[in-house]
């Protein structure tokens, strides 16, 4: 059996880019063209008269699919998604669009002739254009994100100041000394909202247009720790919280220190903001493999397995109010994430409702090679 009647015929499919390939019910290959040397480097006389080395040229996760089309192939039925990712002599990687048509004797299917291109370069080009529009999404996400904070929560806070600042300038003289105490500590706490959301704001943007500097070093996570301890030590005293550090050695990561103070700061922020007066915030720190791994756990209100997957999204909008009210935008936690992939780390939360969070993060120990 086979689809050459001359040696005109063969001169000419070996002319064809495409790859001309025959085979038998038993997959045995009875013709193939010389385009299989000029696709994937391979000689067409390794081939002929012997099965398809479908484990030697075909990618394992398109081995079953391949197989299924065939047998439905030869059974009559109809096959869909009929491109394949081969490789070639060298190990790199082609994609295959296979067309096929039957070989029949007395009406019985007996073989299959197939066609195939490579759509390598159509393949590349589709996967290039999917991640082009991801990013796309991703950047109006962004820019949606980044107007809704300045039209919104950036907003709110100084409304507060000018407000509150507004009632003591009319009413001073007739405000007494608890009063006036009360809107001072209002416009303070505005004022450092603001001042917080204006820094992360700005290190966000300029994360997002590349003017970030990035100067991964040997730092000492311990001390990064006890500095934003004693930077957050009378929000920690006016919510009565108790603070533990679960360490006593020294460990230390490659990473860039700006970066990971800040993420730190915001990690311990949100801890200190959802956790109830009276309660606790724990630090740890280990080493799990080439990795050190921090964890900031409270046993604060905590997050629903629903919200838990928004908290790091930019397209999702997900921000609550602390339990005394404290504002935010769910910008830290985003901006945390960035800045620890850029340290290639990574960075998750574990939580129940009503019971408390863990947010942990891993960073390198070392220079990666």
């Amino acid at each position: 059996m086979g689809i050459i009647q001359s040696n005109d015929t063969q001169e000419f499919l070996d002319l064809l880019p495409e790859i001309i390939l025959e085979i038998d019910i038993n997959l045995n290959i009875r013709f193939l063209n010389n385009s299989c040397k000029k696709v994937l480097g391979y000689n067409k006389e390794d081939f002929i008269n012997k099965p398809i080395p479908i484990n030697k040229l075909v990618v394992a996760e398109d081995i079953p699919r391949l197989k299924k089309n065939i047998q439905d192939a030869f059974n009559g039925l109809e096959t869909s998604g009929n491109s394949y990712r081969v490789y070639n002599s060298k190990g790199e990687i082609k994609t295959l669009a296979i067309y096929k048509s039957f070989i029949k004797n007395d009406g019985e299917i007996t073989g299959l002739r197939t066609i195939a291109v490579d759509i390598t370069n159509q393949k590349i080009a589709e996967e290039t254009l999917i991640n082009s529009e991801q990013r796309l999404r991703e950047l109006n996400a962004t820019k949606d994100k980044f107007f809704s904070i300045i039209a919104h929560d950036l907003k709110n806070p100084f409304n507060d100041v000018m407000g509150f600042t507004q009632l003591l300038d009319l009413n001073i003289e007739k405000y007494d000394i608890n009063k006036i105490k009360k809107f001072v500590n209002i416009i303070h706490q505005s004022s450092k909202l603001a001042y917080n959301l204006l820094e992360n704001l700005l290190e966000w943007s300029r994360s997002q247009t590349g003017i970030l500097t990035f100067k991964p070093e040997l730092i000492l996570l311990n001390d990064l720790i006890f500095e934003n301890i004693e930077l957050l030590e009378s929000i920690l005293k006016n919510k009565n919280l108790k603070i533990y550090t679960d360490f006593t050695e020294d460990y230390t990561a490659f990473a860039d220190k700006n970066m990971i103070r800040t993420i730190i700061r915001n990690l311990m922020s949100n801890a200190i903001k959802y956790t109830n007066q009276g309660g606790f915030i724990r630090i740890n720190i280990s080493n799990e493999n080439k990795n050190c791994k921090v964890t900031i756990s409270d046993n604060g209100i905590g997050i629903s397995q629903n919200n838990i997957q928004k908290i790091f999204k930019i397209d999702e909008s997900y921000s609550t109010l602390g339990t005394e009210q404290e504002k935010g935008t769910g910008l830290g936690l985003i901006l945390c994430k960035e800045f620890i992939e850029k340290n290639n780390g990574e960075l998750w939360a574990e939580s129940d409702l009503g019971k408390g969070s863990d947010f942990i993060f891993t960073l390198p120990t070392m220079k990666k090679p």
